[in-house]
C-alpha cells in the first residue's frame, strides 16, 4: 500500500467518530501495554524517546476514518503518561513492513495514521496535547495475526523514528554463556492466552528488589509442578504449571538485565510474566534440564513467575528459583537458603488484595478527616493527619488484614505524584486499629498489625499516580471511635501516637 494519508484527528477535524460509542472504542485501551509504559514531562531528554515494539495483532482496527486500517492488538503496545507543556506531541513508528498507528488521547479522542512517515511508516502530531494517558497501538496493514519487528517513538520536536533506532528497549533473551544458540522473542500474550490466576497471591512468596541488591542470586524455595497445561505457545512454553504463580518479584531496575533461573532434580520449566504483560518461557537453557532466561532492559514493576514440570499433570517436586542481575543461575545446593526482601532486608511485604465485586461503598465520597496532595520527594516525611479510627461498617473485603470496622466514607484521601519511591501508609492509636488503602488502580491493600504493637502499616510498591483512598478502622466493636493518627512516607517511616497533634 503506497497511498500517503495525512494524520487524522477524529472528531476534532470533523470526522465524527465518537469515541464514547462502544463500537468505536478500541477494546482493551485501558489494559497494561504489551511493550512498555513511559512517563514523560514536557522538555524530556532523549528526543525522540523510543520503545521496541512488535506491530501486529488479531483484531481488525475498529475505528473509522482515514488511516484507521489494518490489524492491531487487543491491548495497547505502549502507554505514555505525559505532563504537557507548550510543545506539540509527535508519535511515529517504523518497521520493514507496512504498519500503522492508533493513538488514544487522554480526552478519549482517537488519532490514526497509515503512511505519513518515511515510506510506509506512520507518523502523526497532536497539537496542544493534554496531560494524561496516551494509549498507542502499532498495527500491521497486511494480515490478522501477523507480528513484525518495529520501533515506536515519541517527540516534542517532530522527530520520527527509523529502524536504526531499534534497540532502545530490548525484548526477549540474552546469551549469557549458556547452551542457548538462538534468542527467541518473548511470547506475546493476548486476551485468549493470558494465564489464568496470574494476579493471584503466589504459592511460595513475594520479594521486592532494588537494583544492585545484595545476595545475588536472590533465591526462593519453590515446589515446581501443577495441574494446568501451560496455555502459552512458543519456544520453551511446555509442561504443567500451577493455577497461581509460584513467586512474585517486584523489581526497581537500573542498567542491569534480569535473569530468572530454577533448579530441581527433575525436568522443570519456567514462565515469567513481565510488568508489560509479555510472557517469557524457557525449558532447558540452564544447567542440564534446568530453565534459565534473561530479560533485557527490564521494566519496573511486578514479575510473575511459574515453575512447572515437563512430565505429568499434578506432579510436584522440590526446587529453587533465583533472580540475578549478573547472570547467576541457581542450583539445588541453593535450596534452603531462600531469601526474600527489599534491598537486602529479609522482611517480605504482603501482596495487595485485588477486589472487584467487593468495592467498598462510599470510596469516592469526601473523607472525614481531610485530603492532601503530595509530590514525590515531599518534605516532612512522614506527612501526618489526625484521624478518628472506627466505624459502623463491617470491612467488606476478604484477605489478610481485612478485618474490623470502618467508616461509611474514607478517613483520608491522598493525591500522589510518584517517582522512584515506594509509598508507606501507617496509623497509630492506643487501641487495636487497622488500615485499608484503595490505590488509583482500584486495588485494595489491607493491614492489621504489621506496625508497632497493634498498629497497622503497609507499603505500596511502585505506586501509581493518582488518588489513594484511606480508611482507618478499629478491630473491636461496630461504631467504636478512638483517637489516632495517619502517616504517609516515601522512606518507610511509620507514625506513632506521639505524632498526633
Amino acid at each position: 500500500m503506497t497511498t500517503r494519508i495525512g494524520p487524522v484527528l477524529l472528531l476534532l477535524l470533523g470526522l465524527l467518530v465518537a469515541p464514547a460509542l462502544s463500537a468505536q472504542e478500541a477494546p482493551g485501551w485501558n489494559e497494561e501495554p504489551y511493550a512498555q509504559t513511559l512517563t514523560l514531562r514536557s522538555g524530556f531528554s532523549g528526543d525522540p524517546r523510543v520503545v521496541d515494539v512488535t506491530p501486529g495483532g488479531a483484531s481488525a482496527n475498529p475505528l473509522n476514518g482515514p488511516g484507521c486500517v489494518g490489524y492491531i492488538g487487543y491491548r495497547p503496545d505502549v502507554v505514555v503518561n505525559y505532563s504537557a507543556g507548550s510543545f506539540d506531541l509527535t508519535f511515529s513508528a517504523s518497521s520493514d513492513t507496512d504498519i500503522n498507528l492508533v493513538v488514544r488521547a487522554p480526552d478519549g479522542r482517537y488519532y490514526c495514521d497509515d503512511d505519513s512517515g518515511d515510506g510506509l511508516d506512520p507518523m502523526l502530531t497532536i497539537a496542544n496535547p493534554r496531560s494524561g494517558r496516551y494509549a498507542v497501538w502499532v498495527g500491521v496493514y497486511g494480515e490478522s495475526g501477523e507480528y513484525v519487528d518495529g520501533v515506536f517513538g515519541i517527540s516534542e520536536l517532530g522527530n520520527a523514528v527509523s529502524m536504526g533506532d531499534q534497540g532502545g528497549s530490548g525484548q526477549g533473551y540474552t546469551d549469557s554463556g549458556s547452551a542457548r544458540t538462538t534468542t527467541p522473542a518473548p511470547v506475546r500474550s493476548s486476551s485468549s492466552t493470558e494465564i489464568p490466576g496470574w494476579n493471584e497471591s503466589p504459592y511460595a512468596g513475594s520479594m521486592t528488589l532494588e537494583h544492585g541488591f545484595s545476595g545475588d542470586p536472590r533465591t526462593m524455595d519453590v515446589t515446581p509442578g501443577g495441574a494446568q497445561d501451560n496455555p502459552l505457545t512458543g519456544p520453551g512454553c511446555v509442561g504443567y504449571i500451577g493455577y497461581r504463580p509460584d513467586a512474585v518479584v517486584t523489581y526497581n531496575p537500573s542498567s542491569f538485565d534480569l535473569t530468572f533461573s530454577a533448579a530441581s532434580e527433575t525436568d522443570i520449566n519456567l514462565v515469567v510474566r513481565a510488568p508489560n504483560g509479555r510472557y517469557y518461557c524457557d525449558d532447558d537453557s540452564g544447567d542440564g534440564l534446568n530453565p534459565m532466561l534473561t530479560i533485557d532492559n527490564p521494566s519496573r514493576g511486578q514479575y510473575t513467575v511459574w515453575v512447572g514440570v515437563y512430565a505429568e499433570s499434578s506432579q510436584y517436586v522440590d526446587g529453587v528459583m533465583g533472580v540475578s542481575e549478573v547472570g547467576n543461575a541457581v542450583s539445588m545446593s541453593d535450596r534452603g537458603r531462600a531469601g526474600q526482601g527489599y534491598s537486602g532486608s529479609d522482611t517480605a511485604r504482603p501482596t495487595p488484595l485485588r477486589v472487584s465485586s467487593t468495592e467498598i461503598p462510599g470510596w469516592d465520597e469526601n473523607p472525614y478527616a481531610g485530603s492532601m496532595t503530595l509530590e514525590h520527594g515531599f518534605s516532612g516525611d512522614p506527612r501526618t493527619m489526625n484521624v478518628t479510627p472506627g466505624g459502623a461498617q463491617d470491612n467488606p473485603l476478604t484477605g489478610p488484614g481485612c478485618v474490623g470496622y470502618i467508616g461509611l466514607r474514607p478517613d483520608a484521601v491522598i493525591t500522589y505524584d510518584p517517582s522512584s519511591f515506594d509509598l508507606t501508609f501507617s496509623a497509630a492509636s492506643t487501641t487495636d486499629i487497622n488500615l485499608v488503602v484503595r490505590d488509583p488502580n482500584g486495588r485494595y491493600h489491607c493491614d492489621d498489625d504489621s506496625g508497632e504493637g497493634l498498629n497497622p502499616a503497609l507499603t505500596v510498591v511502585n505506586p501509581s499516580r493518582g488518588r489513594y483512598t484511606v480508611w482507618v478502622g478499629v478491630y473491636g466493636e461496630s461504631s467504636q471511635y478512638v483517637d489516632g493518627v495517619l502517616g504517609i512516607s516515601e522512606l518507610g517511616h511509620e507514625v506513632s501516637v506521639s505524632d498526633r497533634n
